[in-house]
């Protein structure tokens, strides 16, 4: 009887693995990869998913807004910030170098100062808004900056407490 039992459970369970690996046979015509939508094309390297509206005083517009930054030259550039220790930290940033930014919205400056939403400003030097490792930044290590960040004023190999995040307002003199 014990044999019997045996011998049952042991075709029950030859059946079983039998039917759990058979294939369901696939029709031509329903080939996924025929059907599939294609696929879009990446969004143009200077969109911006945020909103920017920069004041301008004393340039030859008003305001810089997110339509005018997506018409600019973007470069992306390994910058160097100095922390309060004096270490050197680089950071990958996305955006438009200070000196072609500054050409297009002013005709020559002799002081450029750039003001934060909080209130916070720097007063650039002007070594630093010719380098072309000075940048106003729309994305860090291939990220857009978050809305209270973005626009990053960024002069390279400068003291962090140089850079300005979320630039509301650049004043040229």
């Amino acid at each position: 009887m014990k044999k019997a039992l045996l011998l049952i459970l042991c075709l029950c369970l030859v059946f079983c693995f039998a039917a759990c690996t058979s294939e369901a046979p696939v029709e031509p015509e329903q080939n996924p990869a025929d059907t599939q939508t294609p696929v879009e094309p990446e969004a143009p390297v200077n969109e911006i998913a945020g909103t920017i509206n920069i004041e301008v005083v004393g340039g030859t517009v008003e305001a810089l807004t997110t339509e005018d930054f997506e018409a600019m030259e973007m470069v992306e550039k390994d910058i160097t910030k100095i922390n309060k220790k004096g270490e050197e930290k680089t950071v990958n940033l996305k955006g438009v170098v200070a000196s072609d930014l500054l050409a297009a919205i002013s005709e020559g400056y002799t002081k450029v100062t750039v003001v934060a939403a909080d209130g916070y400003e720097v007063v650039c030097d002007p070594a630093w808004l010719e380098a072309d490792t000075t940048m106003f930044a729309i994305c860090e290590g291939g990220v857009e900056l978050p809305a209270e960040e973005l626009i990053t004023f960024a002069p390279g190999g400068q003291a962090g407490a140089n850079w300005v995040k979320g630039v509301a307002k650049i004043v040229i003199e």
